[in-house]
């Protein structure tokens, strides 16, 4: 029987997209050009350096919320075989 939470259904989703190739070719691309246009610019060019730095920082907070989808549903999957181990040990 399939009991997984939606928490976990949501948290092997993350993991696919975290583990596809096309999304690590991508980000590792993204972030490159993030940080070549932030070194490219000069002491007088702040606006630009603001914006690849918050263009960086979703780009990192993208990664972030995925991997923590990935830790949340762990923990619930810890959790439904603690549950489920208890229910058997109750039946015997």
């Amino acid at each position: 029987m399939n009991d997984k939470s939606q928490i976990e259904i949501e948290a092997e989703e993350a993991r696919r997209v975290l583990d596809s190739p096309a999304f690590r070719r991508a980000t590792t691309i993204v972030k490159a050009k993030i940080i070549q246009d932030f070194e490219s610019t000069n002491l007088f060019q702040k606006r630009k350096r603001d914006e690849a730095w918050r263009r960086l920082k979703t780009l990192r907070a993208i990664e972030s919320e995925l991997k923590r989808q990935i830790d949340a549903g762990y923990q619930a999957e810890r959790q439904r075989e603690a549950k489920n181990r208890h229910k058997k040990l109750r039946g015997l």
